[in-house]
């Protein structure tokens, strides 16, 4: 765990052989609202100080074909670390979209102190596969490319914008326009930026952006 984010795993021991863990996990505070959830050894936003519950489900195999089992547990656990201020907040105006119709929606980041710099990378994205498409008139942005060269693809359903002049004081604001067919797909962000020790390999921050709803009527 770092001060920013949290991973949960679970020890697993195989007799005479490798042994290999997966599952999922479900963390709720004691109101039992949902704090963070997912799959065992990946990072999730860290909730902050406080008592949790935490249930897991998994399953332990062995690398030969002797041992497979899958149960459960649930625990409470108490994190004392303070949650750090955020560098970074996201917002995004309207934050509902319906199909059939084209939307501008305008997303503003605004860096609160001067951790890091003034570099970011904001990445929205919907649902593959329901005709939704992502477009900004703004010279930072652009569809990533599908395939390999010399290939000029390009995913509708996914911008990527690479801000260069995010300062404290300052907000950036960028205009997307989301075009949605017959069916509804939410929209998903986040943001990558650096921080301080810019020379240390695993450097930087993932900030989890707001999620666009859709609704059909």
């Amino acid at each position: 765990m770092d001060n920013s984010f949290v991973t949960l795993s679970t020890p697993t021991w195989c007799e005479r052989s490798a042994c290999d863990a997966s599952g999922t996990y479900r963390m709720t505070a004691r109101d039992g609202r949902e704090v963070a959830s997912g799959s065992l050894g990946t990072r999730t936003e860290y909730p902050g100080p406080g008592t949790y519950k935490v249930t897991v489900a998994m399953r332990a195999r062995s690398a030969t074909p002797a041992f497979d089992a899958r149960g459960g547990w649930t625990r409470t656990i108490t994190l004392a670390w303070p949650k750090p201020a955020p560098v970074h907040t996201i917002t995004v105006t309207p934050s509902t979209i319906r199909p059939g119709r084209a939307t501008t929606l305008t997303y503003t980041v605004t860096r609160h102190d001067l951790r890091g710099d003034s570099n970011a990378r904001l990445g929205l994205i919907g649902q593959e596969g329901t005709g939704l498409r992502l477009s900004s008139s703004d010279s930072q942005c652009t569809n990533p490319l599908a395939k390999a060269y010399p290939s000029e693809e390009r995913r509708p359903h996914v911008l990527d914008c690479a801000l260069v002049g995010v300062q404290p004081g300052r907000p950036t604001k960028v205009k997307v326009v989301v075009r949605l067919g017959a069916h509804c797909s939410t929209i998903i962000s986040k943001m990558g930026y650096w921080l301080p020790k810019g020379q240390d390999t695993y450097t930087g921050g993932m900030l989890k952006g707001p999620v666009v709803t859709c609704a059909k009527n």
